[in-house]
C-alpha cells in the first residue's frame, strides 16, 4: 500500500533531532492500525462460488468476495440470484465488523442464512469513516434460493459487510483538499476509496463533488456549480498528472482560479512520489495563466499549507509562573509581561505567527494576551471560573473555554469583547479543553471531566463572520460547533490534545482501560498508534512537520518535569516546567 500522509506521522515521525513515533523500540502497537502495503502487491482477487457450495458457504464467499470492487463487485454478484444482482446497491455504506475481536457467526435456518459479529466501524455513502462504540453487534440475514440447483442470495440488504483486515486491504484513506473561510488556506477532508486502478480519476471526481458532512459548512470549494472533468480520465505519465476540467471553471476569476488550482495540486499530490508536476485545463486552456508555470510543481500553493506555519516552531512552556521557549535545553523567558514573572501564569497559546501570547492567570480566573516584545502592555481580556488553555486561529481570533460552565467564547482580532459559540447538547457532557485546527476550520473538544474524559473532532461554523459588522444592529455573529463526533469511542480519561498536523491529533489518554498514554490518531480515528511513556503525564504538545524537520512531541511529567520523545526513539528529560505549547 502506497504511504498515506496520516501513516507517515503516525509511523514514520522521526528525523534528526526531532520527534518521533518510531516503527520499533518504545511503541506499542494497537491491533487496528492500517499496515503499508508495497506498490507492487497484487490485489485481492474474489473467486465465484463453487458447484455444490452449501448455502453458508455461498454467503461466506459473497462477503470475503464483497472486498474485490472490480467491475462494481462483479465477482460478488456471482453468488446473487439474478435478480438479486440488478437490485443490489453497494454504495449506500460499509459495516466493518472485526474477525479478530469476535468470529463471525453464520447460521442457517431453512432458507435463511444470518450471520453475526462485531461492529468496529462505518463507512459511509460519502467515504467517511467513523469508529462505533465498542460492544456493538452487526447482524445481517441472507434469504437463499436455488437457481439451477445450486445455492444463491436472492435476498439482502443494501450496502457492503467487511472484515477490518478487507477494509484495510481493499480502501485507501485518502484527504479532499476545500478552503477554510478565509479562503487562503486548505483544510483536508479524510475519506476512504476503494483502491482500484484509476484512482487519481475517482480522486478528481470525489474532489469536485464537494466536501463530506464532517466539514461541510466550515468549508468553502473555489470550483463554480457545476464543474465536472471534461474527459472522465486524470492520467499520470512521467510524473505528470493531467486535470482536464469542463470550461465551467473558466466561470471564476483569478483568485478562484488559483483556489482551485491549490486544491486540485494538494489533493493529487499525495497519491505518491511518482507525482511530479501537475497540468490543469478547463475548456482546453489552461486554468491559471498569470505567473503560474502550466506544469505545476508538486510543492506548488505553499501558502495554503494546511499545518499554517512557515518555519521550525518553538515549544513554549512555564517555568515558576512565567513563559519560556526551549532553545537547545535552554529555558529562555520570552520578552513582554508573559516572561516578566509581574503575574503568576499558566496555559500559554502563541499565535501562529509567533507573535503574540494568550496566557491564563495561576488561578484560573483570566486570560491575558499581549506580544511577545519588550515594553508591550499585557491586557485582561476575559474573566472566567476556570478558564482552560486558550488557542489561536490563523486569523488571529482567539478561543478559550471556561471550565467552570463548560461554556466557549472567541475573541475575534482586535475586538474587545468575546462572542459566544453555540456548542449544544455534545456527548459526554460539557467542554473542558479545546483546541484549535492551525487551518483555523476544526476544533478537538474534550467533553467530561477524569476518567469520563472523551475526545471529539468538531468543524466550526460562522467563523468568517467574525470580525465585520452583523447584519442587524446589535446582533452578534452566529459562531457554532458542528457535526461534533467521537474520535475513538473507546478512549477516556482524556487528560490533553494537540494537532500534530492537520490529520493528525495528538492525544493523552486511555484506550479499553489500559494506562493513559500518548497516542496519535487521524482525526476520523481510522490510524492509531500509542507510545509508551515512561511516567504518568499530564500535557502534551505536538506540531506538524517543516520542510525536512518533525517537531518534537514535548510532555508534562505528573512530578512537573518536562520530556521529549527523540528521533533516538527515547524520552530524554529537559528540567523542570509545565504546559508545554507549540504556535496555534
Amino acid at each position: 500500500m502506497r504511504r498515506v500522509a496520516v501513516l507517515a506521522v503516525l509511523l514514520g515521525l522521526a528525523v534528526t533531532g526531532c520527534a518521533a513515533v518510531p516503527t520499533s523500540g518504545p511503541v506499542r502497537k494497537g491491533g487496528d492500525v492500517r499496515l503499508e502495503r508495497a506498490d507492487v502487491a497484487v490485489p485481492f482477487i474474489a473467486t465465484p462460488p463453487q458447484p455444490g457450495a452449501t448455502a453458508e458457504e455461498v454467503v461466506l464467499g459473497f462477503l470475503r468476495a464483497s472486498a474485490d470492487f472490480r467491475s462494481d463487485h462483479r465477482v460478488a454478484r456471482l453468488h446473487l440470484a439474478p435478480s438479486a444482482r440488478q437490485l443490489w446497491r453497494t454504495g449506500a455504506s460499509t459495516t466493518v465488523y472485526d474477525q479478530a475481536q469476535a468470529p463471525l457467526a453464520v447460521v442457517a435456518a431453512g432458507a435463511t442464512v444470518a450471520v453475526r459479529g462485531a461492529e468496529v466501524a462505518r463507512i459511509d455513502a460519502e467515504g467517511s469513516y467513523r469508529r462505533t462504540p465498542s460492544e456493538v453487534e452487526v447482524t445481517r440475514s441472507f434469504t437463499m434460493a436455488r437457481v439451477d440447483g445450486e445455492w444463491r442470495i436472492a435476498s439482502l440488504e443494501d450496502g457492503l459487510l467487511l472484515s477490518l483486515v478487507d477494509v484495510q486491504e481493499s480502501f485507501r484513506q485518502v484527504s479532499l483538499y476545500f478552503l477554510s473561510p478565509s479562503l487562503n488556506t486548505l483544510v483536508p477532508d479524510t475519506v476512504l476509496l476503494p483502491e482500484l486502478p484509476g484512482l487519481s480519476t475517482r480522486l478528481m471526481s470525489r474532489l469536485l463533488r464537494g466536501p463530506t458532512a464532517t466539514v461541510r459548512g466550515g468549508v468553502v470549494t473555489a470550483f463554480p456549480q457545476g464543474t465536472e472533468l471534461e474527459v472522465q480520465s486524470v492520467p499520470i505519465r512521467d510524473g505528470l498528472v493531467t486535470v482536464r476540467l469542463d470550461e465551467t471553471a473558466l466561470s471564476g476569476g483569478d483568485d478562484a482560479r488559483n483556489q482551485m488550482a491549490a486544491q486540485i495540486v494538494w489533493t493529487v499530490k499525495q497519491l505518491g512520489p511518482e507525482v511530479e508536476r501537475v497540468r490543469i485545463t478547463a475548456g482546453g486552456r489552461d486554468l491559471v495563466a498569470s505567473g503560474v508555470p502550466a506544469e505545476q510543481p508538486r510543492n506548488s500553493w505553499a501558502a495554503f499549507d494546511p499545518n499554517g506555519l512557515t518555519g521550525v516552531p518553538s515549544v513554549y512552556v512555564v517555568r515558576d509562573g512565567r513563559v519560556a521557549r526551549i532553545i537547545e535545553a535552554r529555558f529562555e523567558p520570552v520578552a513582554g509581561g508573559a516572561g516578566s514573572g509581574s503575574i503568576s501564569l499558566r496555559s500559554p497559546a502563541v499565535s501562529l505567527d509567533e507573535g503574540r501570547v494568550a496566557v491564563v492567570s495561576a488561578d484560573g480566573k483570566g486570560m491575558y494576551v499581549g506580544r511577545l516584545a519588550a515594553d508591550v502592555p499585557f491586557e485582561r481580556v476575559a474573566t472566567g471560573g476556570d478558564l482552560g488553555p486558550p488557542s489561536w486561529d490563523p486569523l488571529g481570533n482567539l478561543w478559550s473555554v471556561d471550565r467552570a460552565g463548560g461554556t466557549v467564547s472567541v475573541l475575534a482580532a482586535g475586538a474587545t469583547e468575546s462572542v459566544a459559540v453555540e456548542v449544544g447538547k455534545l456527548p459526554g457532557g460539557p467542554v473542558t479543553q479545546l483546541a484549535l485546527s492551525r487551518d483555523g476550520a476544526r476544533v478537538a473538544l474534550v467533553t467530561g471531566t477524569g476518567k469520563a474524559a472523551r475526545l471529539l473532532v468538531a468543524t466550526l461554523r460562522g467563523v468568517d463572520q467574525l470580525g465585520t459588522e452583523p447584519p442587524v444592529a446589535g446582533q452578534v455573529p452566529a459562531v457554532s460547533v458542528q457535526a461534533a463526533r467521537e474520535v475513538l469511542p473507546d478512549l477516556r480519561g482524556v487528560r490533553d490534545v494537540a494537532w500534530a498536523d492537520a490529520q493528525t491529533l495528538a492525544v493523552l489518554g486511555s484506550r479499553g482501560g489500559a494506562s493513559v498514554e500518548p497516542l496519535y490518531t487521524s482525526t476520523d480515528g481510522y490510524q492509531v498508534e500509542a507510545v509508551q511513556a515512561e511516567a504518568d503525564l499530564t500535557a502534551l504538545a505536538a506540531a506538524p512537520p517543516v520542510g525536512t524537520q518533525i517537531s518534537p512531541l514535548v510532555v508534562e511529567t505528573a512530578d512537573g518535569q518536562l520530556q521529549q520523545f527523540t528521533s533516538g526513539r527515547v524520552w530524554v528529560r529537559l528540567g523542570q516546567g509545565s504546559d508545554p505549547a507549540y504556535p496555534g
